[in-house]
């Protein structure tokens, strides 16, 4: 738990990233509020497209940069390495902050959400499905920090992720938002079911946080 302070306050006592996700939440809601209205289209329109295609990848960015400090994850760590912890412990526990912050900020948009829309059925399946999402998110991220200097690998996934991840092909199983956009109802990638969805965002998320952790250790080049 001590490990688990610093990337914690870290977030908590980031201004920019708390700018970025109010203006996140704030516009969430709004576009939330126009579906409520069919000024936006559908309600289910909106949730794959505002808040899964959007609100949930930008706002575990937000997170996830937030944790390390805007700095490669190696970076990150060294003050508790300097300390006398792990090497990997350090970035195991850097990881975790931003991958169980990222669910939990993607729990709250969808939760805020639904509730603007006063949809009920699906409810489960939406929430579940951005709470897998936020989580697959905040570990790319966190392995992006792990490259490049500053972390600035992280923006690169960013990109990756919405150019492939919007597509259908084989290279779009590698990336949450084709998943996390299967599980909200639309186009799943190469005809792949929810569940298959669901363990693929699984899957992926360890990788992540393996490949984050393995980068991240002290040593480890930029």
């Amino acid at each position: 738990m001590v490990l688990l302070r610093l990337p914690l306050l870290r977030v908590m006592r980031n201004l920019r990233a708390w700018g970025a996700l109010v203006a996140i939440a704030l516009a969430t809601l709004a576009f939330a509020w126009l579906a409520r209205t069919s000024q936006f289209g559908s309600v289910d329109d909106m949730l794959r497209s505002a808040l899964g295609g959007l609100a949930v990848p930008l706002a575990s960015f937000a997170v996830a940069a937030a944790s390390v400090g805007g700095n490669h994850l190696r970076t990150a760590t060294a003050p508790l390495v300097s300390f006398g912890a792990s090497p990997v412990r350090a970035a195991w526990a850097t990881v975790a902050v931003a991958v169980l912050a990222s669910a939990t900020v993607g729990l709250l948009l969808a939760a805020g959400a639904l509730t603007m829309t006063g949809a009920r059925y699906g409810a489960p399946t939406v929430l579940g499905a951005v709470v897998l999402g936020g989580a697959s998110y905040g570990a790319l991220f966190s392995a992006g920090a792990a490259f490049g200097p500053r972390g600035v690998g992280r923006s690169v996934v960013l990109v990756l992720d919405w150019a492939v991840g919007s597509t259908s092909g084989v290279f779009a199983l590698m990336t949450p938002r084709a998943h996390l956009r299967n599980l909200l109802a639309g186009a799943a990638p190469l005809d792949v079911g929810p569940w298959e969805s669901v363990g693929m965002l699984l899957g992926l998320a360890l990788v992540f946080v393996v490949v984050a952790v393995f980068r991240g250790r002290r040593g480890c080049p930029g």
